[in-house]
């Protein structure tokens, strides 16, 4: 990040027609102190910088010279940092992403933080929600209204197809991979809902399609998803265990046969297919099969193990990914308080 505050509060100085002295003044410090900022000397103290962005009309951000990527990075690692941003630094966020998509929408960077950026304040504000939700159920346990609201706020199931039926999306991508027939991805989303609408026969035309685009053990992974649903379940795992036979080596191959246990209740089987899988994943590895393996454990109603394996979500966090501090961080220490504390299962 290209930081120049010296030659930023010089300009800005020499703009507003002051001396030194008279800024010094104005802040309550030595001109000598103001002369070795702009000859990049020293650095203002931090709790500085809002007189000087106050002052001189301008924002923080401003003092610092970002460049607009400079700015992208910083909501970026703001979003994951925080678990909800300020209202001024949502605002100010908001307003310079729809700033330069106003400049250049093709550019498609600040669509994308846009989407970060209210996803994350939406999760912040359902931790919010689901927290006012329990209490209020503490106070009226038999009212049916906080039970919703909770249920709302954490995502939960929900009986009623016309709530819980992904019909929109699947229309979304029913278009987008119209569009873009060669990425396979696009595919994979698709399938997701159809199969969890128990749209089936139009997902193995759609699977038909991917197998045309990509013909890799994903293929043998949707036809046993495709036959689970159909209840033919000796089918399913003759089909995922073909997938281990044929790629013994693919990491994702263990991840994936250990989630489809874990949806039929194996869950010891499943932990050791997700223990391979961490096994063969390259690094820095993804925090999924370990995080699942934790869940499992609470599931048990085995808080040691359990904290154990949380344990080791941080540690792959930490030294794979250089990540000890943010919201996701904060949550695992919090579920290994509660699992000390011996209160059982901790459901997010």
């Amino acid at each position: 990040m290209g930081i120049q505050l010296g030659k930023k509060i010089r300009e800005l100085r020499l703009k507003k027609s002051v001396t030194q002295e008279q800024l010094a003044s104005v802040l309550g410090i030595s001109s000598q102190a103001v002369s070795k900022w702009e000859n990049d000397l020293a650095m203002p103290d931090i709790q500085i910088l809002p007189e000087l962005s106050v002052y001189f009309g301008v924002t923080i951000d401003e003092l610092f010279n970002l460049s607009k990527e400079d700015h992208y990075d910083r909501i970026e690692n703001l979003c994951l940092l925080k678990e909800l941003l300020s209202p001024d630094e949502f605002r100010n966020a908001e307003d310079y992403l729809k700033t330069q998509i106003s400049m250049d929408k093709e550019e498609a960077r600040p669509w994308y933080l846009l989407s970060v950026m209210y996803n994350r304040m939406a999760d912040g504000f359902r931790e919010k929600a689901a927290d006012a939700a329990k209490r209020y159920i503490e106070l009226e346990p038999k009212v049916k209204w906080g039970h919703s609201q909770l249920n709302i706020a954490q995502h939960g199931s929900v009986f009623e197809w016309s709530v819980s039926n992904h019909s929109d999306r699947i229309q979304y991508y029913k278009k987008f991979v119209a569009e873009h027939p060669d990425y396979a991805k696009g595919y994979l989303w698709l399938l997701d809902d159809l199969i969890a609408d128990w749209r089936l026969e139009e997902a193995d035309a759609v699977l038909q399609k991917l197998k045309k685009v990509q013909n890799n053990f994903l293929i043998l992974l949707y036809q046993g998803q495709i036959a689970w649903y159909r209840g033919n379940h000796e089918e399913a795992f003759r089909l995922w265990h073909q997938m281990e036979l044929e790629s013994p080596g693919e990491w994702l191959v263990f991840s994936d046969i250990a989630d489809c246990l874990t949806r039929n209740g194996e869950y010891e089987k499943a932990i050791s297919y997700y223990q391979k899988s961490m096994e063969l994943a390259p690094k820095p590895r993804f925090t999924d099969d370990a995080m699942s393996i934790a869940q499992i454990y609470e599931i048990l109603n085995r808080p040691d193990e359990a904290i154990r394996s949380w344990k080791t979500v941080l540690s792959i966090l930490s030294d794979e990914w250089d990540t000890k501090e943010g919201r996701e961080i904060d949550r695992i220490y919090e579920r290994i308080r509660r699992l000390e504390k011996g209160k059982g299962m901790y459901h997010a």
